[in-house]
Formats: C-alpha cells, sequence, structure tokens
C-alpha cells in the first residue's frame, strides 16, 4: 500500500527519491506528474489513510479484478460541501462535532494538491491528539474544571484514557483547596462532598477541628488540615455550594458525621430525630430526619434533602435545628455530601394469581415442580382442592387456598360484641387510599369462639410459605376489628389501642420447606390519615434465640420515603413517597393487590422442631399512638423465593 523508501528521519528538509512504485489512490499526485517523491507524498498517503478510517471503506473500488474508481476525490468533494456526516462510517457516528471536525480537518489538509500547504508529521499528530482530546473530554462526562485538574495532576507521558483519567476520582480526590472531596459512583456519576470548614458557619456553641486533632486522627477523616467541625448541641447553620455535580441525576443532600461520645458500635440504622429546615423559607416546617446510616468508612449519614441536578451549581442554606426527641451531644461534622440517589425499581409482588405465566406443557415435567408431599398439602384445604392435571395443580397451589388448623383447638376469645363509631373515631367512615369504607368495628367480648385458618401457597421456586390472618398473630385486646373485602380473611386489625403492638403465634414447620431462612412480613394498608406513622418503628424481639440482628432492636418504615424535595420551589410537603429507595430489611414494599409489607423477623427453619415461638413487639419510635394501621396477618416466605 502506498509509497515507501528508506530515508534519513527527523530532518528539516526534504528528501527525494524517483522511479519508486506504489499502489494508485495512495500515490501522491505530485509523484504522478513528476515521478519525485518526497516525505510531503507519505504526509498525503497518510491523509488517505485517515479518510478510509473515517469512512471505513479502502480508497479505491474492485470491479471484475479491476480497479474501478479511486473515492479520494469524492470524499474531498464531501468535506468542501461539509456532507461528511452522511457518508461516515456507522461505528463513527458515536463520534461528537468537535472531534469529527478536528479529525476530518488535518485529513484534508494532507491532501492538498501543493506539498507546501501539507502539514508536518508532527503538526499532524498534535491534531490528532486534540481530536481525541475533544471525544475523551465527552465521554468523561466530567464539568471542564474537573478535567483540567485531573490532566494537570496526570503524569506527562501517562496515557490518557478516559478509563485512567476517571481512576483517582473512582477512589477519590481533594480539590479547590483540599475542602472539597470528588469522587464517581458506581454508574459515573460524581459525587461531591463539601469540608464543614468550608460550609458550617461558626457560632458560640461550636468549634473548628483540625486534622491534626486526637479525634480527626481516630475518625480518619478524608479531609486535611483544621476542616471539621464538632458542634455541641445539634444547632448550627450552614451555607453550601456544589458545582461540580452531573446533569439530569437525581442526588441526596447529606449531612455527614460522628458521635463525638460514643462507643463506635452503631447498627446499620440508629434513630436520630435531626431536625432542620432551609433557611429564609420561614413558611415551611421543619424537617425531621429519623434514621442514620452507618456508612462503610464508619462514618454517620442522615439523608437530609434530595433534587435533580441540571448541571448549575447548587446553592443552599440549610438551619439544623438539633435532636428532636433524645438530645445525643456534642457531633464532629465532616461535611455534606452530594450523593447520587440509589434507586431501586418499585417491586410490586405477585399475588399469586392461577394464569400468572404460560409455560409449555412439552418443555417441563410439572410433578417436578410440585413439593414431594403435594398430595398431604392437598388435604390440609379447608374446602377441597379439585384438579385433572398437575400442571393445574401447580398453579392451584401457587394461588393458595385456606388450610386446617391441623386438630388444634380454635382459639376462645373474648368474643365479639360491637363498639359504638364514636367509641372507635369521631369519623363514621374511614378512607383507605381514597376510598371510603363503612365501618363495621367491633371488639372482642367475652367467650366467644374463633377459628382463624392460615392461608397456604407456593412461591414461584416452589418453596411452601403460608400466611397467618391478624386474629391468629395479634393480640385481640390490643386492636379494633372490621370486616375488609378486599382482604382474603374475615376480620382485620385496625388502630392499635397502644403505642405498640405484639406479634405473637406458634409457626408450624410442617407447613414449610425445612432447612430454609425464612423471612415474616406484616401485611398491612394504611389510612389516609397515616401522618403518626411516618416515624419509624422499634421492633423487638422477645426471645433471644431468634435475634437476626447484633443490637435488641431495629427499624421498620410502613410509609415510603419521606425525604423532602428540592425543585423549581422548595415545597417541603412536595415529597418523594415512592419505593424506589435504597433498600434495607425494613423497608416497605408494594403488593399487587394494594396491601403493602414489611419485613419483620426472621428465623430458620431446622430439622426436628415441630414448631417455632415468634414474639416480636413493634413500638412507636416517637412513643405516640399507631393510628392509620390496618393489618391483614403475617406472611412467611422464604428469603431466596
Amino acid at each position: 500500500m502506498g509509497l515507501s523508501r528508506i530515508g534519513s528521519a527527523n530532518q528539516q528538509h526534504t528528501f527525494q527519491v524517483t522511479r519508486a512504485v506504489g499502489t494508485v489512490g495512495y500515490v501522491d499526485p505530485q509523484y504522478m506528474e513528476k515521478g519525485i517523491l518526497t516525505k510531503e507524498s507519505d504526509v498525503y498517503s497518510f491523509g488517505v489513510v485517515l479518510f478510509e478510517v473515517l469512512f471505513g471503506r479502502l480508497c479505491y473500488e474492485i470491479s471484475d479484478g479491476k480497479l474501478s474508481n479511486i473515492l479520494v476525490h469524492k470524499w474531498k468533494d464531501c468535506y468542501k460541501q461539509k456532507k461528511l456526516d452522511k457518508i461516515v462510517f456507522q461505528a463513527r457516528k458515536q463520534l461528537i462535532l468537535d472531534s469529527l471536525q478536528a479529525f476530518s480537518d488535518i485529513s484534508f489538509q494532507c491532501l492538498k494538491r501543493s506539498c507546501k500547504k501539507r502539514p508536518t508529521m508532527a503538526h499532524v499528530v498534535e491534531k490528532l491528539e486534540i481530536a481525541l482530546q475533544f471525544q475523551v473530554d465527552h465521554d468523561l462526562n466530567l464539568p471542564r474544571e474537573v478535567i483540567e485538574f485531573l490532566r494537570a495532576a496526570a503524569s506527562p507521558l501517562a496515557c490518557k484514557s478516559i478509563e485512567e483519567l476517571k481512576l483517582p476520582l473512582s477512589k477519590g480526590v481533594l480539590f479547590n483547596e483540599r475542602k472539597k472531596w470528588l469522587s464517581l459512583s458506581e454508574n459515573g456519576e460524581l459525587c461531591e462532598m463539601v469540608a464543614a470548614a468550608d460550609c458550617v458557619i461558626p457560632d458560640r456553641s461550636g468549634h473548628n477541628v483540625s486534622s491534626d486533632d486526637y479525634k480527626s486522627r481516630l475518625y480518619r477523616s478524608r479531609f486535611v488540615g483544621p476542616n471539621l467541625y464538632e458542634s455541641n448541641s445539634g444547632i448550627f447553620k450552614t451555607h453550601i455550594r456544589a458545582q461540580f455535580l452531573s446533569p439530569l441525576v437525581t442526588y441526596t443532600v447529606n449531612l455527614v458525621f460522628k458521635f463525638s461520645q460514643t462507643d463506635n458500635t452503631l447498627s446499620e440504622l440508629r434513630f436520630i430525630g435531626l431536625v432542620y429546615k432551609l433557611e429564609h423559607e420561614r413558611r415551611i416546617q421543619s424537617s425531621i430526619s429519623y434514621l442514620a446510616h452507618e456508612r462503610d468508612d464508619g462514618w454517620v449519614m442522615i439523608e437530609l434533602y434530595e433534587f435533580t441536578s441540571d448541571g448549575s451549581t447548587i446553592d443552599l442554606k440549610i438551619q439544623f435545628e438539633g435532636w428532636g426527641y433524645v438530645n445525643y451531644g456534642p457531633i464532629l461534622i465532616e461535611g455534606i455530601e452530594f450523593r447520587p440517589l440509589e434507586k431501586v425499581e418499585v417491586e410490586v409482588l405477585d399475588d399469586k394469581n392461577v394464569d400468572m405465566q404460560p409455560i409449555s406443557d412439552v418443555d417441563l415435567d410439572w410433578e417436578q415442580r410440585l413439593p414431594n408431599d403435594y398430595e398431604e398439602i392437598v388435604n390440609w384445604s379447608e374446602d377441597g382442592v379439585r384438579w385433572t392435571t398437575k400442571k393445574e395443580l401447580y398453579y392451584l397451589l401457587c394461588k393458595g387456598f385456606q388450610i386446617n388448623n391441623f386438630n388444634e383447638e380454635p382459639k376462645i376469645k373474648w368474643g365479639l360484641h360491637h363498639i359504638t363509631n364514636r367509641a372507635f373515631n369521631s369519623n363514621i367512615d374511614m378512607k383507605i387510599h381514597g376510598h371510603v369504607r363503612h365501618r363495621d368495628v367491633v371488639r372482642w367480648g367475652p367467650h366467644t369462639i374463633m377459628k382463624f385458618p392460615p392461608w397456604f401457597f407456593l412461591a414461584e421456586n416452589g418453596k411452601k410459605c403460608y400466611m397467618l390472618p391478624a386474629g391468629a398473630a395479634l393480640i385481640e385486646t390490643q386492636w379494633s376489628w372490621q370486616r375488609l373485602h378486599e382482604s382474603r380473611f374475615k376480620w382485620v386489625a385496625v388502630d392499635p389501642v397502644k403505642k405498640c403492638f405484639r406479634i405473637e403465634c406458634n409457626i408450624k414447620t410442617r407447613i414449610l420447606s425445612s432447612q430454609e431462612t425464612y423471612a415474616c412480613y406484616l401485611v398491612y394498608k394504611l389510612l389516609e390519615d397515616h401522618f403518626d406513622l411516618l416515624a419509624p418503628l422499634k421492633v423487638m424481639d422477645k426471645d433471644c434465640e431468634n435475634r437476626w440482628e447484633r443490637t435488641d432492636y431495629r427499624f421498620i418504615f410502613l410509609v415510603g420515603s419521606q425525604t423532602p424535595v428540592i425543585g423549581p420551589k422548595i415545597d417541603k410537603n412536595h415529597s418523594n413517597d415512592s419505593l424506589k429507595r435504597r433498600k434495607f430489611k425494613g423497608s416497605p414494599r408494594l403488593r399487587d393487590n394494594g396491601w403493602m409489607e414489611v419485613q419483620v423477623w426472621e428465623f430458620i427453619i431446622g430439622i426436628g422442631r415441630e414448631h417455632i415461638k415468634m414474639r416480636v413487639d413493634l413500638a412507636s419510635s416517637i412513643n405516640i399512638r399507631l393510628k392509620g394501621l390496618i393489618v391483614q396477618g403475617v406472611e412467611f416466605r422464604p428469603i431466596s423465593s
């Protein structure tokens, strides 16, 4: 391809070669006319190769084994007419305009007819590096200031690929006079943290803490110098400016701190009750962040707000008003961090419909999908199960049915007697998800025999599950009771009469799959007025042998996230109620039948145990009555299902 002869390198002046032979299309037109080959001829041939790269094809066409057409003149005409984008190779369409323009400009200059107008190879290399840099900078998807900072920090001889430039950010780098920390999330989105010394407004109740201080060394802050701040009361003001956030990304605003007086034995979540508000927005009530999350680096994080970045600088003034419920004493503040929202898809749980998904009869042995004791399971049914094929039986078991109590004595309750609407609530009707339901409220009276048959079903992986009605799992005197046609059971529990309630039952292991880890889920709905349920519930296991966390209690939420959203108009009532939040065991989830569930317990089905005792208390973390709650029952499913 082209023309080549050995000559002196790195010479200022060209050298001439005669009688060289090369491939038509790559040959310098000046050589074709004069028969003299110069180093500018090499520049021409290289320009042809650059256009070949751009268009993804050779510079000539072959027809019937013979050279039929040279495309170089056509390519030059397309460049002059600014029509390159119409014939550029499809794989090159990902090039940004600046990179494409720089690449095509230098390629065209190489093809100038006059040797004197062609660039030197050193100039060609320089322009190609610029074209590459345009593309790399675009693919980095970082603010210009950050890119310039990374380039200045990189070795001049180091490869400046996207991966190598982003490597420091994946670990995190100090920036802006060591008062900001920039890093990349797993999805390549920028995270920005502002040091406390750069955003906390000092007052008499606190003071800056140097990195030389023993507390800074103990807590291993990423910032150096006097960049931490210790607040004695949790009351302080901040002014935060974040400049380098990725556009069109939803961020959370987080306070990062440590308790100055702590034994460093936090569980994953800890009740906090920190009160705060945006300054100068007096019409907005203060917000409360109930739980703090301990991060992998040992610092504690509280989520304050969320917003969607447009790529511009965000300027916030947040006023912290102290602890709402418990005084935790001094805290050591590392800074305010902006992190991309860790979203998870809303998981709508299938309620096991009979025709949930078709599966080919040819591809599946239906009996292998059934439990080994499926014939015994069928006999558990209260009303009998009729089926003709194993496929039909499989879907019936997935849908589920009520089963008997295995010859156990029915529970003798205090019976049922109606109470007045006034005793329950001053309203005659109640609202569930916006729908008005007529009240038929009762409390248990003396000596009424009640049966509460469980509901059995199969998980999609064939593991056995069952659900206990509220009447079998809750203490009847702690609740009011009501009929609700949306429930698969006759009675549902409504509004516990105290600030806590207990789940207490004997789990029958024969109904479940052996040697499996199961979770217990509270299945519930919320009344329209459920303000008292916004705070998390404290869950306490009363039987030490079944503790599945490293603390004596843990927290769950009955309501989705209430993090205030900062939008065009700052409005505390505009909050994210979706369930697209960071997952943890106490997060609520929506079921496809309109009910919700939250995990409250875990246990293992061992060998040789007929029953497992469950006694779990759920209490308000802010010590108020739990109004606005309807419980259908508790459900036991394998965690792997």
